[in-house]
């Protein structure tokens, strides 16, 4: 996320917190006032609004990173396509010096032929026995020259051909670390786990309690495995909305009671956090930690159970009392 939407997201946090506050107490003069509730003056409308605009950064903030991930892609096959060409390049280049030198030997065989072929032409004997060979032989050196020095100089008109697109390509670039999110999967000796939370620089694998930062995660030997988006898309399953009585377990393993949940606001029972939505609970670090129809029954509960269920006598005692 940009500097820009987290100081935008912080000052929709303020504001939201604010008019939480405001409808606290427009609730409360209501109540003392005494008006109807189809009289009331509600404020739900711009705590919607300001719930949707946060949820359109967030979606924002989304589209910026695949705008991220589209482009470290692009830049990839650029340089797969630059790469590719640097190597054609020098493989020419390696070509047209082996050639070159293929070349500079036959030349000094030609001359050495040639100074051979001066030698003999005092030697009339000689010149009948060897003379017609040696000299189809330079003729063919003679070919071969001009074939290797054809061939080096198609090779050298595609060298300025080859530098120029080279010089085309971008520039290459340090490759971009990948900060891990939410649903990335790592590996550590063969064990799969999923990016559970990663928030504020900590980051929790699923099924492990302990939290660290990244750099920590990979000198334990943690490597990232597959991006959230390459892992496949699973059914999401209906969110569960949190009701009265569930407890709530935040990072620092603290567990919390839901005493109020009123127009999707809820509080705790210990009051450290008050009217605040399910979604930005999840977002700072809590999660469900036992619905509400899982507590067992406190022992005041049992009692008054136990006082509301307790059969009742009527029937007439032994001694005949209350006969008539």
């Amino acid at each position: 996320m940009s500097d820009e939407h987290a100081d935008f997201l912080n000052g929709l946090h303020v504001v939201e917190n604010e008019l939480e506050r405001v409808i606290g107490e427009l609730d409360e003069m209501q109540d003392r006032n005494g008006i109807p509730t189809l009289d009331r003056v509600s404020l739900d409308p711009l705590q919607w609004s300001l719930s949707k605009l946060a949820d359109d950064l967030h979606d924002a903030n989304a589209e910026i990173r695949k705008a991220r991930l589209e482009l470290a892609s692009a830049k990839g096959e650029a340089e797969l396509a630059r790469a590719t060409l640097v190597a054609a390049v020098e493989a020419d280049t390696q070509c047209n010096d082996a050639l070159r030198h293929e070349l500079e030997e036959v030349k000094a065989e030609r001359d050495s032929l040639q100074r051979q072929l001066a030698e003999m032409k005092g030697r009339e004997d000689l010149q009948n026995v060897y003379g017609a060979g040696q000299a189809g032989r330079i003729v063919g050196l003679e070919g071969v020259v001009e074939s290797l020095t054809a061939e080096r100089d198609r090779l050298q008109q595609q060298v300025p051909e080859l530098t120029k697109k080279t010089a085309g390509l971008p520039t290459e670039t340090a490759p971009e670390t990948h900060e891990w999110q939410v649903g990335d999967e790592v590996i550590c000796y063969g064990e799969v786990r999923s990016v559970e939370v990663a928030s504020r620089g900590y980051v929790r694998l699923y099924g492990l309690f302990s939290c660290g930062a990244q750099s920590d995660w990979e000198r334990a030997g943690w490597k990232l495995h597959r991006k959230a988006s390459d892992v496949p898309a699973e059914p999401t399953p209906e969110p569960y909305q949190w009701q009265v009585g569930d407890e709530v377990k935040g990072d620092d393993g603290i567990i919390h009671t839901i005493n109020q949940a009123i127009g999707g606001l809820l509080w705790f029972h210990d009051q450290t956090i008050g009217g605040c939505q399910q979604w930005r609970l999840a977002e700072d670090g809590y999660r469900l930690h036992r619905k509400a129809s899982d507590v067992p029954p406190t022992p005041q509960q049992v009692a008054e159970f136990a006082a509301v269920t307790e059969p009742i006598n009527d029937s007439v005692g032994t001694d005949g009392e209350g006969q008539s």
